[in-house]
């Protein structure tokens, strides 16, 4: 039994592997994964398939019909004596029709013309498929986007315990030092309490830093469906690094962007509703060809007829062209709404760009005041330990030193977004 729980305990822990994922791993199976991915990459086979029922506007009309029946009595019935026509020795002879037979025929029709509407309700198809299309990339964007916010989350949590850690470990260093001082008389015990007192202040934080993660790797691993309890995230290698200063000036231009795009497509759209409606009061011309076979009257019987068909709405000008008259209101308003648009996104991408800048010149003096506070509490130790500063002196370079580092991770991370953003507004990629 017990090497059965053993067994058991072993398939577990193999099973429950910690997996480590980099950023790229969590942009690509958010985007794999995520329920509105999913949704938007459905709208797509959606719209492919309405533009093939548009295409078949183009394409002969086929139709075929057939009809039997049965009757007991004959609907048609023709008294020859009543004609005079009465055989011989048959005075009462009768003809009689339709009691029973069947009917059958095909029609071919192929539209000419049908006032521009059947070609505009193609392209209005095709700009579905576009449409959906960039829909999508949106969709894909928003949803590598947070879980890109998830990630860096954790990376930023993460950070901060190794802030927490290091603190740790120079205290306690520190707090062997001091004990011994204190034992040899050199050293005031009040020295070693301020000491305690802090390693019990970085407990409390990263247990708070702790849960935090916990909550963090949840929500990433819910996002980009993995298990919470496998997931492990890779940090970035040039973390420590001061990144290359972002471009963000030259071509970039949120004209690329699939929401510039998507801007113009609406008033596509309202341009081609308005040639519907116009089409509506337009002639239409056909042209078709038929074929019928029956034996209605007992002997059977076919024929093939072509013919042209011309329908001209006549009662559409008093009733349509005040559908016509709405569709350019409407078309009117979407470029209205479009130049506002326009604007709002260059006005957004110029906000973008400033934040990307102002981002890394935050994380450029993150990180000149990491390196000075790095030095600061080197010398501070180096004092202290001479008799040349006292505890709160040391202390205080010590936690300048972590909240330097912990601000460097906030830029970092927040440079990293912000510079995420921004390429999302300005590509379509």
């Amino acid at each position: 039994m017990r090497r059965l729980s053993f067994i058991a305990a072993l398939l577990i822990s193999f099973g429950a592997a910690a997996q480590t994922y980099t950023l790229e791993d969590c942009r690509r199976l958010a985007v794999l994964n995520n329920v509105a991915t999913r949704t938007s990459r459905g709208a797509i086979s959606i719209s492919d398939e309405q533009e093939h029922a548009a295409f078949a506007g183009f394409l002969p009309q086929v139709s075929g019909s057939l009809l039997g029946f049965w009757s007991p009595e004959p609907m048609l019935s023709l008294d020859l004596s009543d004609y005079g026509l009465a055989e011989a020795g048959n005075p009462g002879s009768k003809l009689e029709y339709l009691q029973k037979g069947f009917t059958a025929g095909i029609t071919v029709m192929q539209p000419i013309y049908s006032g521009g509407q059947i070609a505009a309700g193609h392209r209005l198809s095709r700009l579905g498929q576009s449409v959906s299309r960039m829909q999508n990339v949106l969709t894909e964007q928003e949803t590598a986007l947070t879980a890109e916010r998830y990630y860096w989350q954790v990376v930023t949590l993460s950070g901060k315990l190794r802030t927490v850690a290091l603190a740790d470990s120079t205290m306690s260093r520190l707090r062997q030092d001091v004990s011994s001082a204190v034992a040899h008389g050199t050293r005031n015990r009040n020295d070693l309490l301020r000491v305690e007192l802090q390693l019990n202040d970085n407990a409390a934080e990263r247990s708070s830093l702790e849960k935090g993660l916990r909550l963090s790797k949840r929500l990433l691993a819910q996002y980009i469906g993995v298990r919470a309890d496998t997931l492990e995230i890779a940090l970035p290698d040039d973390f420590d690094e001061l990144p290359p200063r972002p471009v963000t000036q030259g071509d970039i231009s949120p004209e690329s962007g699939v929401r510039y795009q998507l801007i113009s497509k609406a008033v596509e759209e309202k341009e081609l509703n308005l040639h519907l409606e116009q089409g509506k009061l337009l002639p239409r011309l056909s042209v078709g060809a038929g074929y019928a076979f029956d034996n209605l009257f007992g002997a059977p019987n076919n024929g093939v007829m072509a013919f042209g068909i011309i329908s001209i709405p006549i009662s559409a000008w008093w009733g349509d062209r005040h559908g016509v008259k709405a569709r350019k209101i409407e078309l009117e308003n979407a470029r209205a709404l479009r130049a506002d648009q326009e604007e709002l996104l260059l006005l957004e991408a110029e906000r973008l760009r400033d934040e990307v800048d102002d981002a890394w010149r935050h994380l450029e003096l993150a990180k000149l005041s990491e390196e000075a506070a790095a030095e600061n509490l080197r010398i501070c130790l180096d004092s202290y330990n001479y008799g040349l500063i006292s505890m709160t002196d040391l202390l205080d370079a010590q936690l300048q030193y972590s909240q330097s580092r912990d601000d460097y991770i906030d830029a970092y991370a927040s440079l990293m977004l912000k510079q995420r953003e921004f390429h999302y507004l300005c590509t379509n990629e």
